[in-house]
């Protein structure tokens, strides 16, 4: 019997340090890095970090990736309307008045005066 020595496998290919294998940035294309996304939104890392799973976003071994889809249906997504506050008048404040009670009209005038008070120190 003869032994025929094997010949060992040339090494595989690797991308050199700091550069990312093709896998990797074909990978690459559909995600976001928390940093990146971070960027992209205009928030924190740390933001993005704490709610990355809202996101749908996952581990691969120690990084943290996003959905690009996600992120940028996010930005694609109309700003929320600003809150209608009411605005209230002297007017208004005085047909209140005629609804309450005598003893409801002084204290209500009773903090107006207070606050009107307060307003000319500041």
């Amino acid at each position: 019997m003869t032994i025929v020595p094997h010949a060992p496998e040339p090494p595989r290919p690797t991308a050199p340090p700091g550069r990312l294998s093709r896998r990797a940035r074909t990978a690459g294309e559909s995600t976001y890095t928390v940093r990146e996304a971070a960027d992209r939104l205009g928030v924190s890392y740390d933001a993005v970090y704490d709610h990355y799973a809202d996101f749908g976003g996952f581990k691969v071994g120690r990084r943290l990736l996003l959905p690009r889809s996600a992120v940028d249906a996010l930005l694609a997504a109309p700003a929320p309307a600003p809150l209608a506050l009411p605005v209230v008048t002297v007017d208004g404040l005085l047909a209140a008045a005629g609804r309450l009670s005598p003893a409801e009209r002084l204290r209500l005038a009773g903090r107006l005066l207070a606050e009107a008070a307060e307003e000319r120190e500041r």
